[in-house]
């Protein structure tokens, strides 16, 4: 899997978070295993603003092997008010021989 399109895909990802666009995550996500409410919820109850994370945070994330060669598992440390928070995103990428990747997010969590 290409790590600039992974790049992309949690870019765009985070993105939709910061405009609050949970309807089109939901929508978005292949697997759908955490609800529209869910993942709301959670980044509405955590103390503070979700804020962008700094670029070097984004070009150098923890990618993690799966049993399947056309996915990785990524933590993705949410940011609160321009700071590294202890909540967390846990998501599969996906390459589904499409121009982009797919996403699920599989559980958002205080590590």
């Amino acid at each position: 899997m290409e790590k600039k399109k992974i790049e992309n895909t949690v870019k765009k990802l985070l993105d939709l978070m910061l405009e609050k666009q949970f309807e089109v995550i939901y929508n978005s996500d292949i697997q759908k295993k955490i609800s529209q409410e869910v993942l709301e919820e959670e980044i509405s109850a955590y103390p503070g603003i979700l804020t962008k994370p700094p670029a070097y945070q984004l070009n150098n994330l923890d990618l993690y092997e799966t049993n399947f060669d056309n996915q990785v598992w990524i933590d993705i440390p949410l940011w609160f008010d321009n700071e590294e928070s202890d909540l967390t995103l846990s998501c599969i990428i996906y390459d589904v021989n499409e121009a982009e990747y797919k996403y699920s997010i599989e559980d958002i969590h205080v590590l």
